[in-house]
Order: C-alpha cells, then structure tokens, then sequence
C-alpha cells in the first residue's frame, strides 16, 4: 500500500476548529528511508498549507495568506474560518 488517503481535524481554538482537511499521502519505494509525500485535498487558507495555530509569519507557500497574516491578524483568521466551514466541513465525507 503506497498510496494512502487520510485526514487531520482542526485544532480547537483555532481558525480551523470543526474542519476535517483531507491528505494524499504517497510512500515512495524507498520509505522509510525517504519520506513520504503528503498533499491536502481539502483547501485551507494558510500561509505554511498547515493548521499550526501560530502559523510562521517569516515565510509561506500561500503569499496572499501570508501577507494578511503579517498585516490584519484578524482578517486572516476570518478568512480562514470561512474557508474552513466551506470547504472542511467535517459533516461531510470526501467529495470525488
């Protein structure tokens, strides 16, 4: 089984509280001496494409987020709370 598909549930007290984000996870040959490949399916508005609560405000791959992030801490987390609710409604299973 090289291919997995999994999930991470957002951490309570954060924009991401109540979200289930949605994870490919792919084992290359070499594991466990290479690690394996994860990307999230679920969308999620986050500077680092991770639910930390204090995201590294130094540098990101998502720079729109991480520019709020730097400048409206507040905006950011409301963005963050709406994508959230939209796209990681732990309610609902994984769309194919």
């Amino acid at each position: 089984m090289t291919h997995w598909i999994g999930y991470i549930d957002g951490p309570e007290e954060t924009p991401f509280a109540g979200g289930r984000f949605h994870l490919n996870i792919n084992f290359p040959a070499e594991f466990p001496f290479k690690p394996p490949h994860i990307r999230f399916i679920t969308s999620i508005y986050h500077p680092n494409i991770s639910i930390e609560a204090d995201p590294n405000v130094e540098h990101g791959l998502n720079r729109d987020a991480l520019k709020l992030c730097q400048t409206d801490k507040q905006k950011y987390e409301d963005i963050a709370i709406e994508w959230t609710r939209k796209h990681a409604d732990n309610r609902q299973s994984l769309k194919w």
